[in-house]
């Protein structure tokens, strides 16, 4: 029998997955740091927990797993269930996600050349000049502040 389960955090469906193994031993696996599923970009700071969704025999469980994808659209699985790596790289799904990448490595290439130029160099050292001197201001308008407090708690109590 194979367990399809859930990687969940309140209402919100992480993961979809099966496993022959037991669910203590397959969250194991997916808290590890060793994890070589999709499930390690869920961020540390989710709390969540492993469902069992339904146990079924070995023949269905692809087409189970497949359905549960389907119907709970989990955050956090990057292929389809059953579906094969080539499948996926032809998949409409890889375009949009590798066009999402070029775009990304377009603007970081555009920042570091804007970055680089030495107007903007010199812009950004004026600007954290003053914002060093606000600082200094704020801190000793700070220290003003509770001088007076503490003066004003002196002067209030009794002899």
């Amino acid at each position: 029998m194979v367990k399809i389960y859930a990687l969940m955090s309140r209402q919100l469906v992480l993961y979809v997955g099966k496993t022959v193994q037991t669910l203590k031993d397959r969250e194991g696996r997916h808290r590890s740091i060793s994890n070589a599923t999709t499930s390690k970009y869920i961020p540390k700071w989710i709390d969540w927990e492993i469902k069992l969704l339904e146990e079924v025999p070995d023949d269905q469980a692809t087409a189970k797993e497949q359905h549960y994808y389907d119907t709970l659209k989990p955050l956090y699985n990057k292929q389809r269930p059953g579906q094969t790596k080539s499948e996926y790289f032809a998949s409409d799904q890889w375009k949009e996600l590798s066009k999402k990448i070029q775009s990304n490595r377009k603007t970081k290439q555009y920042r570091k050349e804007y970055r680089a130029q030495d107007d903007v160099k010199e812009r950004r050292r004026e600007l954290k000049k003053a914002r060093y001197a606000n600082d200094e201001i704020y801190r000793e308008a700070c220290k003003e502040r509770t001088r007076l407090a503490r003066e004003a708690k002196k002067a209030t109590q009794l002899p």
